[in-house]
């Protein structure tokens, strides 16, 4: 190829296929945030450290999206709750409704030696049906959620792709105790 000819094709604006609708710098696709997202998430239980007197335990609840059963809805959260905060422990206990959550918070809180307990949750958008049960037991849980929509006090509210977001709940964790 003649220099002149190079030169033109060094030079000349990029060219996008006609089959292409968008052009995306490498890196900056939508799967490629929604994966480095994901992998922030997943590291949040390893960053976010207990205090004193509270011990975080992250939950994924995207298994209920769409669930209104309030004994499933109960249920699942027990059991996320047990598998975060006791790992090798094979017995969960069965519960129907968020009383019987409740019933066995003060064992969690003696087996962490810890008094407050702090259920950040992901996976899912605060839907009705979890917002009721949610409203249930946050006289035994500091409630968070990590999600784009708004969240209603006393409960937290927290972006998934803020800025230092082991640090914002960390923080929250200490004002918590």
């Amino acid at each position: 190829m003649p220099y002149p000819e190079f030169y033109q094709a060094w030079h000349a604006e990029p060219t996008v296929h006609p089959e292409v609708a968008d052009y995306t710098a490498v890196g900056y696709s939508s799967i490629a945030q929604s994966l480095n997202q994901q992998l922030i998430l997943d590291r949040l239980p390893q960053e976010v450290q207990p205090t004193t007197q509270t011990y975080p335990l992250f939950i994924n609840i995207a298994t209920l999206a769409g669930v209104t059963d309030t004994s499933a809805i109960a249920q699942e959260f027990c059991n996320k709750i047990y598998t975060v905060a006791f790992p090798d422990n094979t017995h969960i206990p069965e519960v129907n409704n968020a009383a019987q959550l409740k019933r066995w918070v003060p064992k969690i809180r003696q087996q962490l030696a810890k008094s407050d307990l702090a259920l950040i949750i992901t996976g899912c958008k605060p839907e009705q049906n979890l917002v009721n049960f949610c409203h249930q037991i946050s006289d035994v849980f500091h409630i968070a959620w990590i999600t784009d929509e708004p969240v209603s006090p006393p409960w937290r509210g927290f972006l998934p792709h803020q800025q230092n977001l082991s640090d914002v709940i960390q923080t929250w964790m200490d004002e918590i105790g």
